[in-house]
This record gives structure tokens, C-alpha cells and sequence, in this order.
């Protein structure tokens, strides 16, 4: 346990304080990697309390920054979203690069919500705030690589495959050149969870399914090899388990697919965390089919269905106080994904514009959120 020494002169006992608050939030995400959730957060509270009775507003920032991650992995994002309102007041008022972390975690809760419109647009903000700062002393390249990365989640959960293999691709260059094992894990994971939503989304089962299986397993075999040498966390481990599974159901290998989500399921009860059961809950559906699936998913509605108003007023609140910066359009040839739904967009100013519905593009100046193409157009130009 890292302690502050008592010292007559109040600056040597800041000074010592904030070492032992810096170390105990080091200790805090060394235990994050372990997967030991539980105690990150205890680390992290001890650390937060600390800065709050000395009165440290920016070490507070950072530890509710930190604390907010380690939520964002049980996961508790409402939690994670409240501390990060909290340290956005004083980051963005000082004008601290460390803003960009904040909307980055953020924009990953509200994507853990299902808001992936408004993460794309946090994620954009944090990389203007990244741009600013690019010429400062220690420039963050891992947190832009992560960024990149969390637009990639983003776009694949909206069904723009191309957009998110372009960002996946980018932040995994940005991750290699940094020597960023755990980084390059994580990566390898979506570039195979990418290849499943892409099998699910073909009509047959073919070559182009066996073509993409191939790339998926070996993405995954990636992952486990560099997580193995260098990084050993529990729970990257589990989610690649969990994704081959996944891959393996996808390609209609379900009995092969059961292992990897015994695994995944055995990891995440030790980790302590909620994520445990969504593999439970596959392993039932496929061991006594659609009446289990209820048993499991029922609870579920009946737990959320409560607390949706809550939910949508949190988010709300999160993105309030950030502003939205607006970039030039430009398309993104899709390539050979396959795709959920057409990039659209109502904007005459937009290059992938097709006259009907909305544009999903993260890239899109433009992009409105499912409109009418006259609302959209309106909506835009009130922005503008």
C-alpha cells in the first residue's frame, strides 16, 4: 500500500499526496489488466477521496477519469458517464489536453448504451482536442490509436463495415508503431468481430463466408499470441475466446463454438463481471433452445424496461455541455463488406449523399439521425 509521509511543510505533503494517489491509480489499472475490477475501483475511490480532501481539483479530474474506466468494464456506464461530467467541468475550463480522454471514455459509454451517433461525434471532438495538442510535450498517440479504435466499434454496430475496417487498420498502425501490446489485443479482437457481423450479414454461406472465417481466426489467433507474451489479461483473453465462439456460431459451427464460451463464461464469473452473461445465456439457447433463450432474456427486459427513462436522461445530459465540431465529407469506398443498410444521406453537401434517409458516416458533415430528408435538411442547417 503506497502511503503519504507526514512533513511540517504543507507543499512537501502535497507533493507526497499526490505521489501516493498517482501510485495508488497505477496500481488500479495494473489491476484492471489482472481483470481484478473490484479492486481497481477501490483503488480508484481511495485515490479520488484523497484529491477531494486536499482540494486538488485537477488530480480529482484525473482520478474520476480513471475510476470512470474501470466502471466502464464491470460494466456500469451510467456510473462511468456521471464521473466523467464531473471531470469534463474543470478539463475543459482549463484547457487540459487530457479532455480527450474524458470525451474518448464518455463516448464509450454512451456506445455501451447503444448511443453510437453521439460517441462517433464525442470521438471527433477528442481527436480535434488531440489535433490542437499534437506540438505539446508528450502528444498521447495511444489514446488517438484508441480513439480510432472506438470509432471502429461505433461504425461496426451501425453496419458501415468499411468505415470501421479503415479505423480499426488506422489505430492498429498507431498502436504497432508505439509498441502497444495490450492495444494491438484489443484491436486484433474487433478486426475479428468485425469479420463475424460481416458473415452474418451474407445471405449464403459460401466462399466469401470461408474467406472471411480464415481472416477471423487468425485475427483471434493474433490476439491470444500477443496477449499471451506480453500483455495477460483476463479479460482480452476472454473476449477473444468469446468472439471465436461467436465466429464459430456465425459459420454454423455451434458445437465447436461451445468451449470458447465455457471459457468465456468461466473467465467472467471470476472477473466478477455482468459481460458473464451473455455467453451463459448463448450456451443455454443452444443446449435447450428458444424457451431458455426467454428464461434468460425476460429478466433482462424486466430489469431495463424500468429504468429506460433514466438511461435516455443520462445520456442526454452527457452529451449537453459538448459542443460538435464538423469536418469536410468524404466517401469511403465500402470494398467487398457487405452491409445492413445503404450510406445515405438528405444533405446536398455530402459526397455519399443518395437523396433518402440519413448518413451514417462518422465522416459526414452533414450526418443527421434518421430524419426525413426535410427535417434533415432543416435540422442542418439551423446547426450550420
Amino acid at each position: 500500500m503506497v502511503t503519504a509521509p507526514a512533513s511540517a511543510d504543507p507543499s512537501v505533503d502535497a507533493a507526497a499526496a499526490e505521489a501516493a494517489e498517482r501510485g495508488w491509480l497505477e496500481q488500479a489499472e495494473s489491476q484492471r489488466k489482472s481483470g481484478t475490477l473490484a479492486e481497481a475501483i477501490r483503488l480508484g475511490e481511495q485515490a479520488l477521496a484523497s484529491a477531494e480532501r486536499r482540494g486538488d481539483a485537477r488530480m480529482q479530474a484525473l482520478a474520476q477519469v480513471a475510476l470512470a474506466n474501470y466502471h466502464r468494464y464491470v460494466p456500469n456506464s451510467l456510473t462511468a458517464i456521471q464521473l466523467l461530467n464531473r471531470a469534463e467541468i474543470y478539463l475543459r475550463a482549463a484547457g487540459d489536453p487530457r479532455l480527450a480522454k474524458a470525451l474518448t471514455f464518455k463516448g464509450m459509454g454512451l456506445s455501451d448504451l447503444g448511443d453510437h451517433t453521439r460517441a462517433i461525434d464525442l470521438y471527433r471532438e477528442a481527436l480535434d482536442v488531440m489535433d490542437r495538442h499534437r506540438n505539446g510535450p508528450d502528444p498521447d498517440l495511444v489514446l488517438e490509436a484508441t480513439c480510432h479504435g472506438a470509432i471502429g466499434i461505433a461504425c461496426t454496430q451501425l453496419g458501415e463495415f468499411g468505415q470501421a475496417e479503415e479505423a480499426y487498420l488506422r489505430a492498429l498502425g498507431i498502436f504497432r508503431a508505439e509498441r502497444n501490446a495490450e492495444g494491438m489485443g484489443y484491436l486484433f479482437n474487433n478486426l475479428a468481430i468485425l469479420r463475424v457481423r460481416a458473415i452474418q450479414a451474407l445471405s449464403d454461406r459460401g466462399e466469401a463466408a470461408t474467406a472471411l472465417g480464415n481472416e477471423l481466426f487468425r485475427f483471434i489467433d493474433d490476439g491470444l499470441d500477443i496477449n499471451e507474451r506480453s500483455v495477460g489479461s483476463a479479460h482480452l483473453r476472454a473476449l477473444l475466446r468469446n468472439t471465436r465462439g461467436d465466429g464459430l456460431r456465425a459459420l454454423g459451427r455451434a458445437a465447436e463454438a461451445l468451449p470458447d464460451f465455457e471459457f468465456a463464461r468461466a473467465a467472467y464469473r471470476a472477473m466478477d463481471s455482468a459481460r458473464r452473461r451473455r455467453p451463459l445465456c448463448r450456451l443455454r439457447r443452444r443446449a435447450a433452445g428458444t424457451r431458455a433463450q426467454r428464461r434468460c432474456a425476460g429478466p433482462a427486459r424486466r430489469r431495463t424496461g424500468g429504468r429506460a427513462g433514466a438511461i435516455r436522461r443520462t445520456i442526454n445530459a452527457a452529451c449537453a455541455s459538448s459542443s460538435r465540431t464538423r469536418t469536410s465529407a468524404r466517401a469511403i469506398p465500402r470494398g467487398r463488406w457487405p452491409s445492413t443498410r445503404p450510406i445515405t444521406c438528405s444533405s446536398a453537401s455530402c459526397t455519399t449523399a443518395t437523396r433518402r434517409r440519413s448518413c451514417s458516416s462518422w465522416r459526414c458533415a452533414k450526418r443527421s439521425t434518421g430524419r426525413s430528408p426535410k427535417r434533415a435538411n432543416r435540422a442542418n442547417g439551423a446547426r450550420n
